[in-house]
């Protein structure tokens, strides 16, 4: 099981002539697209709004790897979006597809906006950027208009529109799945909060004690604060008899490492579970001995688990007609676009939507009082055997 992402395949070639084939390659298959599914049933007009961000290419230059590190986040969204749309074609779901570059510049949107693509769109899947996204999101509200944000992790009570759907999850989100799953499926009784000190943590450590609260009464909660009391005091709140479960939910590394140090000076072997913030899935310098030893439970929006035939055929697919390998943006736009185009009658009617496990991204759709359409489903992971697995 495979959790790191595939490394970015070189460039190779003429470099003058791959910015140039890039350009054509790209709109000419969106085009493609739109014209293989004019037969087809169920049609629908997708503006696919992506920050490619051609302008910031200078074909005259000696190019890098790095000055294609922004297009590459969005042309690996668009192949997995396009082979996401040529399944749904063969199942009777058509689209017209248009297909814009942002250039994550206000000026460009807003141009956008003007065209008669959007104003015809049924769905407006994008942008990826906040200041992009409130730009589209007044369109959305003059225009009733749905818009699909594929990334953004802003509250829907920030943008206040009731055509919004947010598939990104917010920190709150997964701080509260992780308190689900502690009290419904770990049988919390019991928990200690150990902090840095950092007012950033309490965002996370707040709404997990609120969400702790919600579902269950008598749950006993204890804090520490390390930059008052020190890392030392946690022996003294463990207890030789039962599992300790220690809420982590710092998003610096070095803090997890003095951690991981402190925890194994006790020479007493306690049993712990840390469920930690899901900024530790990116650590990178942590021995996974340690995070097997402590049992480590992270929330992410992203797994993939390269064993299932599901997940083979579709990197077999993607190798063959784009001769790299998929990445996680990649993931993302195949299982958003299967997820949500067979349901667009259910979205223009306000009915409820199905939960959806796709090959990376799990979608829970629920309504914000009337404030757009929030994504509350997530992966829960833990360490074993050097690795990571879902344990729900």
């Amino acid at each position: 099981m495979i959790l790191a992402l595939n490394p970015l395949q070189p460039l190779n070639g003429n470099k003058h002539i791959f910015v140039a084939i890039l350009w054509l390659s790209f709109f000419s298959a969106a085009h493609a697209q739109s014209e293989h599914s004019n037969y087809e049933k169920n049609k629908a007009n997708i503006a696919l709004l992506l920050p490619f961000q051609f302008q910031q290419i200078d074909p005259a230059a000696n190019l890098l790897q790095k000055d294609f590190d922004n297009a590459n986040f969005a042309i690996d969204y668009y192949r997995g979006f396009i082979l996401g749309l040529d399944s749904l074609a063969s199942l009777g779901y058509g689209t017209n597809l248009n297909l814009f570059d942002t250039e994550n510049d206000s000026l460009a949107i807003e141009n956008i906006c003007k065209t008669n693509a959007l104003q015809n769109a049924d769905f407006i899947f994008g942008p990826f950027y906040p200041k992009e996204l409130a730009i589209i999101n007044a369109f959305s509200k003059k225009n009733n208009k749905i818009i699909i944000s594929p990334i953004s992790p802003l509250p829907v009570d920030i943008l206040k529109n009731k055509n919004i759907i947010m598939l990104n999850n917010t920190l709150e989100s997964h701080a509260m799945q992780m308190a689900a799953f502690a009290v419904n499926h770990l049988q919390l009784k019991k928990y200690l909060v150990v902090r840095s000190g950092l007012l950033a943590e309490s965002r996370y450590s707040k709404t997990f004690s609120t969400a702790i609260d919600s579902i269950a009464k008598g749950i006993n909660k204890k804090e520490i604060i390390v930059a008052k009391a020190g890392l030392k005091t946690i022996e003294a709140n463990l207890s030789k008899y039962e599992e300790n479960y220690i809420l982590v939910p710092n998003a610096d590394q070095a803090f997890a490492i003095t951690l991981f140090k402190q925890l194994e000076e006790y020479k007493n072997n306690y049993a712990i579970t840390l469920l930690v913030h899901p900024k530790w899935i990116d650590f990178q310098t942590i021995e996974p001995t340690l995070l097997q030893k402590y049992k480590v439970i992270l929330t992410t929006a992203y797994f993939v688990d390269y064993n299932l035939p599901a997940v083979s055929i579709f990197v077999k697919k993607f190798r063959d007609t784009f001769f790299t390998e998929p990445q996680e943006m990649a993931f993302k736009g195949f299982d958003q676009a299967m997820y949500l185009l067979p349901l667009m009658q259910k979205i223009k009617e306000n009915n409820a939507l199905p939960a959806y496990q796709g090959l990376a991204s799990k979608f829970n759709l629920q309504d914000q009082n009337g404030l757009g359409l929030k994504n509350t489903a997530i992966h829960i992971l833990q360490y074993c055997e050097n690795d990571l697995y879902p344990i729900k």
